[in-house]
């Protein structure tokens, strides 16, 4: 099997351990074994997030735009109101499930390379009465940006909000602790920072509060987080049928993530993108964000004129390289490349060396 070197934001390159934890007997998701194995993740989840005694990891089978309609859906009670911050694409996602299932909402409207305003989050947005919670994007996908959810969310509990964290490609690379941070509620997925296969969605969730929606009114039924969560927690069962051999493969994930730490992990993306960063500007490439807001997980970079981006994709794609195109809504002339996954500094300079080939060769 040829070894395919992934620098879209997700699914992203496994290791060899991982793709074989797939192959597995089959199994009944009702057998006390696999259940063994689903409350094994959960507790996993909330251990490398520094929370064991204060949050459960709820597991979903669907992509992490479900366990995030998940969250919002079961959190928000009939009535109330969501502060949502906006600087991204993954923001938009966002509003757009609060649209879907009428949930009333305000937000806090950035330009894409912009970091929010703490002092205009509590003095026009925190000082209004009317506010149940708050939710942003820790790390946004379509920019490389990060923004800084612990200061957030620890001003958003001076309001006692819920505080919600959509961190779907910072989870298990940029370390987190949940309770040092004040998150209530961290949603994410296992093919991105945990290096697992794609299928499994998971919220990280407070269980004092969870336990408080229990007689909520239900926009939901597939994803009803509280149902969820007593299902897993009393049964080790997910509610319908759970996507089996992905969870393995999770399991697995998360032992190498545990063995690797997310420190060494977060050292180790940072170099590469350094690499990437480096690299990319010896080349002569422009970058969307400022230097100072970059992530260094990911990195947008503009393309040039000269260059066109299906063109090139197909170009790295025939040398097992993959690329990612920008969005839209963004900017149009932009692609995205991300250093996470089971790729080391190596593969980052094999990818270089084949972007100046191609450089050659247009010119």
């Amino acid at each position: 099997m040829v070894r395919k070197i992934l620098l879209n934001p997700g699914p992203v390159t496994t290791t060899q351990s991982v793709k074989d934890s797939l192959v597995v007997e089959d199994i009944c998701p009702r057998e006390k074994e696999f259940g063994n194995i689903i409350s094994g993740i959960s507790d996993k989840l909330t251990q490398i997030s520094n929370c064991s005694s204060t949050h459960y990891g709820v597991l979903f089978t669907s992509s992490g735009t479900g366990a995030l309609e998940s969250v919002l859906t079961s959190i928000i009670p009939k009535g109330k109101k969501i502060l949502i911050i906006n600087n991204g694409t993954y923001g938009k996602r966002l509003i757009e499930i609060c649209l879907a299932f009428n949930i009333k909402f305000s937000t806090y409207d950035l330009e894409y390379n912009e970091l929010p305003d703490l002092n205009i989050l509590e003095n026009e947005f925190l000082r209004m009465d009317d506010f149940y919670a708050i939710a942003m994007v820790h790390h946004e996908t379509s920019t490389g940006l990060l923004n800084n959810i612990n200061m957030i969310c620890n001003l958003a509990k001076r309001d006692n909000l819920i505080t919600i964290v959509d961190a779907m490609s910072s989870f298990g690379i940029v370390p987190i602790d949940i309770n040092y941070g004040n998150i209530d509620f961290l949603v994410s997925t296992t093919n991105k920072g945990i290096q697992g296969i794609p299928g499994i969605s998971f919220v990280i969730s407070n269980i004092s509060i969870l336990e408080t929606v229990k007689d909520y009114f239900d926009r939901t039924y597939y994803h009803s987080l509280y149902k969820q969560y007593k299902s897993l927690l009393e049964n080790k069962q997910f509610r319908f049928t759970p996507a089996v051999q992905v969870l393995y493969a999770m399991n697995k994930a998360l032992d190498e993530l545990i063995e690797d730490t997310i420190q060494i992990r977060w050292n180790l993306c940072r170099q590469k993108w350094r690499i990437l960063y480096y690299g990319l500007k010896k080349l002569n490439f422009e970058f969307l964000l400022p230097d100072k807001i970059q992530s260094q997980i990911l990195i947008a970079v503009k393309l040039p004129s000269y260059m066109d981006f299906s063109d090139l994709h197909d170009y790295m794609y025939k040398r097992h390289i993959t690329i990612y195109p920008g969005k839209s809504d963004i900017c149009d002339n932009i692609f995205r490349l991300s250093v996470f996954g089971d790729i080391v500094p190596a593969d980052i300079l094999y990818f270089l060396n084949e972007l100046k080939e191609y450089i050659n060769e247009q010119n």
